[in-house]
């Protein structure tokens, strides 16, 4: 089957419904939406046949990424031996290879890259050194985790949400663990393609810190948040807000927009339908928000998409994607 052949099916499938299409062709979901994630992700090339390649070499676990990273903050001038003399010395064990391939896959594989990469650490403050000003003139994304609490039939939920505070257009999803991967994978997925399709030049990031998150996690996700903001190339100022004394309209604007989310899905949460569908069940209602659900802002009454096109005066074309739904699934670590 060529790549002409799936595209035809996935837009019949979109069209017509995945399971009469899949019935029809003589293919199973699966495939069908391991096609619709590749096209999402790389358009008609994504469809063409593919050799499979085996997993990255020397790949670690995220609790020695996060030891190895400490370290390069530390000693940024280390190379990979080095690093592996004092990992050593610490009680661990972890190749010379494994710590370089772990450097090169994370854009740090040369001491210039490191030393830029710790500068940038330096660059994340807390809420003090944060004018409000700033949230309210400059681009600014608001970070939060929210945790739902635990239902008898899906256990624990988490919702992960990056909402840019002048628009408010959000990215949300919804995990079962409290993990930097669930973050990279908001970030990846969604957060980082919608910056670049809306030109979101986003100058702050603010992780909205929660009581129920733990020091030493808390570290861990915005270490992870990091990460994925300086290999995706975003610029800007990282901050953590602690109080909401200090930003009552941040935490004003979290509480709406989560309690909308939950107003919409606590039904089918304290029900009997699947945590796949209740993901699901999300994105309609993210989608419908951004595209949909006027607001009142300072210039008018705008959807958060119209308003984001108005303030930065240019025609929003956004990518297929952006308007179906995408299945997604947790890494289990």
């Amino acid at each position: 089957m060529n790549h002409d052949q799936r595209f035809r099916i996935i837009t019949e499938g979109q069209r017509n419904g995945v399971s009469e299409t899949c019935q029809k062709y003589a293919i199973s979901r699966t495939i069908y939406y391991r096609w619709l994630t590749r096209y999402k992700k790389s358009g008609m090339a994504g469809l063409v046949d593919i050799k499979h390649h085996a997993a990255p070499v020397n790949k670690i676990s995220d609790e020695m990424a996060n030891l190895v990273l400490s370290l390069i903050r530390t000693y940024p001038t280390y190379g990979p031996r080095e690093l592996m003399y004092r990992i050593k010395d610490m009680g661990y064990q972890l190749s010379e290879s494994a710590i370089y391939q772990f450097m090169r896959r994370n854009h740090l594989s040369t001491r210039d890259k490191r030393l830029k990469f710790v500068s940038k650490r330096k660059q994340i403050v807390s809420t003090p050194s944060l004018d409000l000003q700033h949230l309210l003139n400059d681009d600014c994304w608001l970070i939060w985790i929210t945790p739902y609490g635990k239902f008898d039939h899906l256990g624990q939920i988490y919702e992960y949400t990056i909402f840019d505070y002048q628009s408010h257009i959000a990215c949300s999803r919804l995990y079962q663990s409290m993990s930097v991967t669930c973050f990279e994978d908001l970030l990846t997925a969604v957060a980082i393609p919608v910056a670049q399709s809306l030109r979101l030049d986003t100058h702050h990031f603010c992780f909205m810190q929660d009581l129920e998150i733990v020091a030493s996690r808390k570290q861990s996700i915005l270490d992870g948040i990091e990460q994925v903001l300086y290999t995706g190339n975003l610029e800007g100022q990282m901050h953590v807000l602690t109080s909401s004394k200090d930003f009552p309209m941040a935490y004003e604007k979290r509480m709406q927009y989560t309690q909308m989310i939950l107003s919409h899905l606590m039904a089918s949460l304290n029900g009997t339908v699947s945590f796949d569908d209740i993901k699901l069940e999300l994105q309609k209602c993210i989608r419908d928000y951004n595209l949909n659900q006027k607001q009142v802002f300072p210039i008018g009454t705008y959807t958060p998409i119209e308003y984001h096109a108005v303030t930065k005066k240019f025609d929003v074309v956004l990518p297929l994607w952006a308007y179906i739904d995408r299945p997604y699934h947790e890494a289990k670590l």
